[in-house]
């Protein structure tokens, strides 16, 4: 909190002592001059005195009365620069409680323990297709697509179904899928009539 800050609350707060300090005078007042009016010990036959302490009276109420109200129209200024000191020392509490805890995960995240590097790397098998399939064909298509391919084919669905969402031609390359449809037919037939030799 800078000096500013400080500064400004003293004289918030010295304002505020003001505004309770007018308060009790407007009260100590008006009750001596109604005990000057009523009171007989303090009854004076003195009409100076009586209508000086009357006016005195009536007067100091006026004054710390509208001086009370100003100071109220302040009352917001006052309750949002409380409401900023309790926010300002809360972030200020957070930042010292979970700031230490911020850099401890950040530095596990970057931590790489050394078990990482011993693992041994996982090799690609390629895709083995059966024999009667010709070598062109098997490069060309994977093992994946022809499988996919014949899902949809024994679901019935239809051929610019196949093209479109699974080989994903579409537009100028439907006639190419049309031919990459017909060579991946013919494919899974041969699976089938190779599958079918062996039983």
């Amino acid at each position: 909190m800078d000096v500013t800050s400080i500064q400004f609350i003293r004289v918030r707060d010295a304002v505020k002592m003001s505004k309770i300090l007018l308060h009790s005078i407007c009260i100590f007042t008006s009750i001596g001059s109604f005990l000057l009016w009523v009171i007989p010990p303090f009854v004076t036959q003195n009409q100076t005195v009586r209508i000086g302490s009357l006016l005195l009276g009536i007067s100091l109420s006026v004054t710390g009365l509208i001086s009370g109200y100003k100071l109220k129209q302040h009352d917001s200024l006052y309750k949002a620069l409380d409401l900023a000191e309790k926010t300002a020392f809360n972030n200020y509490l957070a930042q010292e409680t979970y700031l230490p805890e911020l850099g401890s995960t950040e530095a596990a995240h970057i931590y790489i323990p050394e078990n990482e590097a011993t693992y041994p790397d996982e090799t690609l098998k390629p895709e083995i297709l059966p024999e009667g399939t010709s070598t062109s064909t098997s490069e060309e298509f994977s093992a994946s697509l022809i499988l996919e391919v014949g899902r949809e084919v024994s679901k019935g669905s239809s051929d610019s179904f196949i093209i479109q969402e699974v080989l994903q031609c579409k537009g100028r390359k439907y006639q190419q899928g049309k031919i990459q449809l017909a060579e991946i037919k013919s494919i899974i037939e041969e699976l089938n009539s190779a599958q079918y030799r062996e039983v």
